[in-house]
């Protein structure tokens, strides 16, 4: 998710951009006309442009980010950009908050997946203290079983553990040569 969080913030800050864009023409607009808040409009244009231009590059570092910082940096600036960039950018900024989380989350989850302990293992994992006082660990074998069956092939009778098909429990190897006996 880290890296789909890093795409979904690229694309909302292109996306801004254009929503800036859109935001100082309006203000430019507006400040030709002699309105009051023209030159309010063309401020939140330009507060807009900066924080998208700032959503593009934390969202094409969240791609291969190995912490949270990146993530972080972009939640904010995807917030300052919906506070200051006007309501245009605000949409593609709510885009790019959530690209932030998704990135941000994940990387934790990575973090935490990869610090493992000595004390975390199981038993039969961790490091012994002292190797002799210890006895080894057991290995989990198939069931096997005594068998007085001829081999059709080798016509062995031998009186030695078989090791038992995975599948089929009546069924065993031969000792000798592997074939398949019947029981």
């Amino acid at each position: 998710m880290q890296k789909s969080g890093g795409i979904i913030a690229l694309v909302a800050g292109i996306f801004a951009v254009f929503a800036a864009g859109v935001t100082l023409m309006v203000g430019g607009l507006a400040t030709a006309f002699k309105s009051d808040s023209g030159s309010l409009v063309v401020a939140l244009g330009w507060g807009g442009l900066f924080f998208s231009f700032l959503t593009i590059v934390m969202g094409a570092v969240c791609i291969s980010a190995k912490s949270k910082t990146p993530g972080t940096i972009l939640i904010f600036s995807s917030i300052l950009g919906a506070v200051l960039g006007g309501t245009f950018v605000a949409i593609f900024m709510v885009l790019a908050l959530i690209g932030g989380i998704l990135a941000t989350v994940n990387t934790s989850a990575l973090q935490s997946s990869k610090e493992i302990k000595a004390n975390d293992l199981p038993e039969k994992f961790a490091p012994s203290s002292s190797a002799n006082s210890e006895a080894p660990p057991q290995v989990e074998t198939f069931p096997s079983v005594n068998t007085d069956n001829p081999c059709s092939r080798c016509d062995t009778r031998e009186k030695e553990d078989v090791i038992l098909k995975k599948l089929k429990a009546t069924s065993a190897l031969c000792p000798k040569c592997s074939r398949l006996i019947r029981q």
